[in-house]
């Protein structure tokens, strides 16, 4: 249940940022902080969200990450009053690289509490595969 909750939660971070990326300017919502520093924290999110959702290898989940943030700014060429910029592009990747490990940290730490328990435990209570 809570897998299937954090799976939704990374689908809904990256249709958010697709969206937030191809609507014009005027209809984006404006904060008081920094433009890259939005871009930052929802790449970062993305990048963690996705990674505790669809756990793989760490060098498969970075270079996912990279290419979305890639595509977000090319998808941005075509696009009236909106610019693709290399600065954009390395903050995003960056951010969703940063949020991924982050996540591979806490899925490593996580499993290693387990192991302890695992091995504490009768060899007839464990389950199979």
């Amino acid at each position: 249940m809570l897998q299937t909750a954090i799976q939704l939660a990374a689908w809904l971070a990256v249709i958010m940022l697709v969206l937030l990326t191809v609507v014009p300017p005027t209809m984006r919502p404006v904060s008081q902080f920094p433009s890259l520093f939005e871009h930052f924290a929802g790449f970062f999110l993305a990048g963690l969200l996705n990674h505790l959702g669809y756990p793989r290898r760490l060098v498969v989940s970075l270079i996912i990450a990279t290419a979305f943030a890639g595509g977000i700014e090319l998808l941005q060429i075509p696009l009236q009053g909106r610019h693709a910029r290399l600065i954009d592009f390395v903050v995003d990747a960056a951010a969703a690289c940063a949020g991924t490990v982050v996540a591979f940290l806490l899925l490593r730490i996580g499993s290693a509490q387990d192991e302890p328990q695992r091995a504490a435990a009768p060899v007839t209570a464990r389950k199979r595969p």
